[in-house]
């Protein structure tokens, strides 16, 4: 038996041990299978819009000018108002 037959011979014999590749199954994939992601849900701008609704107990906001601007702002708003 030659060098080469006898390589050939081992590196057939060692490969019919290993599973079939999968590029999909990667040990990223494995480990988060594992793992539960929990995520914080957002407050929406409906929802931030009725706190400073209840909040602003002087009516000093005209909520439906303050609905149009972007929730940053609204934030912002709630902030202030709850300091």
């Amino acid at each position: 038996m030659g060098i080469c037959a006898y390589l050939r011979y081992r590196l057939s014999n060692m490969v019919k041990g290993l599973p079939l590749l999968n590029p999909y199954i990667s040990w990223e994939n494995i480990n988060m299978e594992n793992k539960t992601e929990t995520k914080t849900k957002t407050i929406s701008k409906k929802e931030l819009m009725r706190s400073i609704e209840l909040l602003d107990t002087n009516k000093v906001f005209d909520l439906v000018s303050l609905n149009r601007t972007n929730i940053a702002n609204i934030k912002a708003i709630e902030g202030m108002l709850k300091a």
